[in-house]
């Protein structure tokens, strides 16, 4: 079964990091990650990882109704949030339609829910693209592999490990 999976990172993470005590980090991280979880619960949207400036989570299926409007609408909360903190920080957000299995991995004492499949596979490959390339730009805008949220603005396109991903 296809489906979606929206990734979450927060830019220049570092420089909050070396610009701010552990309280004002908590509360930044806090305001992140409740606007994520807030936009994820009206997707529909089931949570699958959060990590210090990062999320992932997951829409089973692979259609969701303005999800692209809705991704716009927290990337502008969000970055002006951070923009009101004083914060040089934007949120990246990329969005990726492919197969993925979920289920339960057992230990002997403890049980994870973990994804796997092609899914996952990309969203490797859209990490590394997207931290290696030079152009900021591209690394404040939600990604769009292969062109899968229908009604967005394509602003720029970018070509690399045989993918194509859209800058909106």
């Amino acid at each position: 079964m296809k489906s979606i999976l929206i990734y979450f990172d927060l830019r220049k993470y570092g420089y909050i990091e070396k610009n701010k005590n552990k309280e004002e980090t908590l509360d930044i991280l806090s305001f992140l990650h409740t606007k994520i979880e807030d936009y994820m619960i009206k997707l529909k949207a089931e949570i699958y990882k959060v990590q210090t400036d990062t999320a992932v989570y997951i829409i089973k299926g692979d259609y969701c109704k303005d999800i692209d409007y809705e991704l716009l609408e927290l990337k502008n909360i969000i970055d002006g949030g951070m923009f009101e903190r004083g914060l040089p920080s934007k949120i990246h957000i990329c969005v990726i339609i492919e197969e993925c299995y979920s289920g339960i991995i057992k230990t002997n004492t403890k049980e994870y829910f973990n994804v796997f499949g092609p899914l996952m596979n990309k969203l490797e490959k859209v990490i590394y693209i997207v931290e290696n390339i030079e152009d900021n730009e591209t690394k404040e805008g939600i990604i769009i592999l292969k062109g899968i949220l229908l009604n967005c603005t394509i602003k720029k396109e970018i070509k690399q490990l045989g993918e194509e991903l859209y800058l909106i």
